[in-house]
C-alpha cells in the first residue's frame, strides 16, 4: 500500500466517521505539523518574510472609460442594431 493510498483512505475514513468539517480540520492540523517538523528536521532561515502572507495578485482592470460607469452585466452596445425589413 502506497503512502498516497493510505492518506486518501485515512481522509475518507475520517469523513465517514466524523464528518467533512472535522476531517478538513484534521487535514489542516496535519499540514501545520508537517511544516513544523520540516523546520525542525531541515533547518531553514526563518524571518518576517516567511511569516507574512503572500501579496494578492492585482485584478485586471478595464481601460475603457465607461467600464467603471456601469456594471458589465448591464452594458449596452454602443449603437443600436438595425433590423432588416422586407
Amino acid at each position: 500500500m502506497s503512502l498516497a493510498y493510505g492518506g486518501t483512505y485515512a481522509f475518507t475514513a475520517a469523513i465517514q466517521g466524523f464528518g467533512a468539517v472535522v476531517a478538513t480540520g484534521l487535514g489542516i492540523c496535519r499540514k501545520f505539523v508537517s511544516v513544523c517538523f520540516s523546520f525542525l528536521l531541515f533547518p531553514k532561515p526563518f524571518g518576517l518574510q516567511q511569516a507574512r502572507p503572500a501579496p494578492r495578485a492585482a485584478q485586471p482592470r478595464s481601460t475603457h472609460p465607461s467600464a467603471s460607469a456601469r456594471p458589465a452585466s448591464t452594458a449596452q452596445p454602443s449603437r443600436p442594431r438595425r433590423v432588416a425589413t422586407v
